[in-house]
């Protein structure tokens, strides 16, 4: 996997600039849109209008620190006190999606009656104070509300409402933002938004390459929370490093499964920080015995 392919995170983030002189599309659903979700340490991607009107092709931070401006821009997070964010990247993207892609794959160009967004790519700090926190004598009306500015040399600010979590983990997937933006849009196992779930070797998983019974696998994920030993924001880690949390996972053979909270002691081999990257865990595990009713319709 390599360190561009890394950070790849979509979600979805309420931009609300203040100043502009266009009308700002915020949500749609059938109630307001609720804060967003984060945990300690994590990699989240905000979509701002109004700013980085200058932006032709992706900035992206160099070295193992990340720096508080990129290209003109900056973001805050305010829990009680202002904290500069270090940036992982910032980047011009089609409100369109993926069909907007131009035919190198490059680079997403708008196409008719398209809007135009700038991605930021921040990472949260760890020492925030997090819902569950509360549990641990901090009482509610100790417990800040926690927002997020977006800046540009100093003005058009925007900013969104945060939910600060343990954890809120996120796997990564073909269809998140930074992985279409960078490369053209791959369909590697046939299904839609299909988790970057690796062999040892760093090749994919895929209908081409599929899991072996025992076989220790890798899924990339953001959002883990905190890990012990505690890493630094804004700084590749420089070992690895497991959670703080314990994970357990679930393997569901059901056709179009949804997401369901884990059942027994299926605990993974290792859940923690990958070294050398920022803000990056994985999920080793061993790839389970099909089921025998679920083998018997496969044949």
């Amino acid at each position: 996997m390599s360190r561009r392919n890394a950070f790849v995170l979509a979600l979805l983030a309420v931009p609300a600039g203040w100043g502009q002189s266009l009308p700002v599309v915020t949500g749609a659903a059938y109630t307001l849109p609720a804060p967003v979700n984060i945990a300690p340490g994590q990699i989240l991607t905000v979509y701002v209008q109004g700013i980085g009107s200058s932006l032709t092709q992706p900035v992206q931070a160099s070295g193992s620190t990340l720096p508080f401006f990129l290209a003109g821009i900056s973001s805050t997070l305010q829990q009680g006190s202002n904290r500069p964010l270090g940036i992982l990247d910032v980047r011009p993207v089609s409100t369109c999606g993926p069909s907007s892609i131009s035919g190198s794959g490059a680079f997403p160009q708008p196409i008719a009656n398209c809007g135009r967004l700038t991605a930021v790519t921040v990472q949260i700090p760890f020492d925030i104070v997090t819902i569950c926190s509360l549990c641990s004598g901090i009482t509610p009306s100790e417990y800040a509300p926690t927002t997020l500015w977006v800046t540009e040399n100093g003005t058009d600010s925007a900013v969104i409402q945060l939910m600060a979590l343990s954890d809120q983990v996120h796997v990564l997937t073909s269809c998140d933002t930074f992985l279409t933006a960078a490369v053209p849009p791959v369909n590697y196992t046939g299904l839609p938004c299909s988790p970057m779930v690796t062999h040892l070797d760093g090749s994919l998983v895929s209908f081409s390459s599929p899991a072996k019974t025992g076989e220790i696998l890798v899924a990339y994920a953001v959002g883990l929370g905190n890990t012990n030993p505690a890493l630094t924001a804004g700084q590749a880690a420089p070992s690895a490093a497991p959670t703080a949390i314990t994970f357990n996972i679930q393997f569901n053979y059901l056709p179009n499964s949804l997401p369901a909270r884990p059942s027994g002691n299926a605990a993974p081999l290792y859940t923690g920080a990958t070294a050398g990257y920022v803000g990056l865990y994985q999920i080793n595990f061993a790839a389970p015995p099909v089921p025998q009713v679920r083998r018997r319709a496969l044949e």
